[in-house]
């Protein structure tokens, strides 16, 4: 399911958040601490991320100064894909497991037409096989700011595992295609207050049984 909220802006660089929800469950732990986080890419070089976590356990903001993706006339091919690698160590109560429900992408895009631009996210927890991948597209001609969520059925939900506290690795990206307009020029980020881009990944928590 998505849902859309667009209004005309300008272009900046990136923004990311990660928010910790419980809206299967009314509690949370009762301390999520951030013991770790490493990361690598081309959309985020080594120092352009920086990191927060809420008081109240359910909002991890991952702040991105350099994602920025972009393809056109001039532009080398290498800037048409950009990716981050994140691998996230939360320190939390044992008897508690958490899982991704839904990421909302909320940025900028400008594709003129014949552009499209592919904004997905594929998280797993270290030594799993299973990965959960959310993914969105946009179509030109678009020039406005968005905000979209897409949220994982109940059946594709990855939960941690229970005894053991497996680190989660996050992998974000941006694709923009213009095989169908060679000349068209096409730019996205994810827009804060005309500064950075958004992701936020909500999370589940639940009681180990």
């Amino acid at each position: 399911m998505k849902f859309f909220a667009l209004a005309k802006t300008s272009i900046s660089a990136l923004f990311v958040s990660i928010v910790f929800s419980a809206t299967a469950q009314a509690d949370a732990p009762s301390h999520v601490r951030l013991r770790s986080i490493s990361y690598a890419g081309s959309g985020c070089p080594g120092g352009t991320l920086a990191q927060s976590i809420s008081a109240d356990h359910r909002l991890l903001s991952l702040h991105f100064d350099s994602f920025i993706a972009e393809v056109g006339r001039g532009v080398p091919m290498t800037e048409a894909r950009k990716n981050c690698q994140v691998n996230i160590d939360l320190d939390y109560p044992s008897g508690w497991s958490f899982a991704i429900e839904s990421v909302d992408y909320k940025g900028y895009a400008s594709l003129e037409r014949g552009v499209t631009a592919v904004l997905s996210s594929t998280s797993y927890y270290a030594g799993a096989a299973q990965t959960a991948r959310l993914q969105t597209t946009f179509r030109g001609p678009f020039d406005a700011d968005y905000s979209v969520r897409d949220q994982l059925s109940v059946s594709s939900q990855l939960w941690s595992p229970c005894g053991a506290n497996r680190s989660l690795n996050i992998n974000t990206q941006v694709r923009l295609d213009n095989s169908q307009n060679r000349s068209g020029d096409g730019l996205v980020t994810v827009d804060r207050m005309q500064t950075a881009a958004t992701h936020q990944y909500g999370l589940l928590w639940r009681r180990c049984r």
